[in-house]
């Protein structure tokens, strides 16, 4: 199920030991971040699959949004349960 939370609905997922993941490029991830997020590029998201826990919630984000629900709708394709479409990388700080 992915969807949008507003910032307090996040901020409990996260104490939940989610993982966030940035789907930005290097260069913008390396421009400003959650400290407590992972960078995979939307690119190389296929292929880092096997590295994630399904049973964890996950929490994409991106830029403005248009990444993060694609990493979304990959996740969820692939039988991952718990995905979070944060939107803009923003949102996931606290």
């Amino acid at each position: 199920m992915g969807f949008s939370l507003n910032a307090q609905e996040l901020s409990a997922s996260q104490k939940q030991d989610a993982i966030i993941i940035d789907v930005r490029s290097p260069t913008e991830f390396s421009n400003g971040s959650n400290q407590s997020s992972i960078n995979i590029p939307l690119d190389e998201l296929n292929s880092k699959l096997a590295t994630l826990d399904k049973d964890k919630t996950i929490i994409v984000c991106c830029a403005s949004g248009g990444r993060s629900a694609l990493a979304a709708s990959i996740l969820k394709n692939h039988d991952f349960k718990n995905v979070i479409d944060a939107g803009s990388w923003r949102n996931t700080l606290q």
